[in-house]
């Protein structure tokens, strides 16, 4: 998040308070604790904030926030395996973890890339449909039930 974004974010904070004057040193705390949010999900997090209590927002319910929406975002995506051999194990959990980053991020993931390890490669057509395939048969196993259903 920009200093910019972090302003207008405590303008909003601001009005939904109607107490409350942000200071340059506000815009540097929250900027320094929310720099590293996206700006869009920060002020989804004050809006829901503000529609559930009258208190002034705080940086650490943003933050709760934030995470909640990332946690929602993930639960919601099916899981797709992947790209990277399952031997190399370190190479295959960092696939795992930049797909999840993607998909909490709300970035969508690319059927024709992959990310390994910050560098990006290609992914052949053919190989690109093979993977497809074994991400909808993945999706197809039923899943066990939690022992709360059992």
């Amino acid at each position: 998040m920009t200093r910019d974004e972090v302003r207008t974010l405590l303008a909003h904070a601001a009005a939904t308070t109607r107490d409350w004057a942000p200071t340059t040193v506000d815009v540097d705390v929250w900027l320094a604790l929310l720099g590293h949010t996206s700006y869009d999900d920060a002020l989804t997090a004050l809006h829901q904030h503000a529609a559930t209590t009258h208190h002034r927002p705080v940086p650490a319910d943003l933050l709760a926030g934030v995470r909640r929406l990332r946690a929602d975002r993930l639960d919601r995506v099916p899981h797709a395996v992947p790209a990277a051999d399952p031997d190399d194990v370190p190479r295959w959990l960092a696939d795992l973890r930049a797909q999840r980053h993607r998909a909490a991020g709300q970035r969508a993931l690319s059927p024709d890339r992959r990310e390994l390890t910050g560098v990006f490669r290609t992914v052949p057509a053919a190989s690109a449909a093979a993977i497809e395939a074994a991400q909808d048969a993945v999706r197809r196993i039923p899943r066990r039930p939690t022992e709360e259903a059992q």
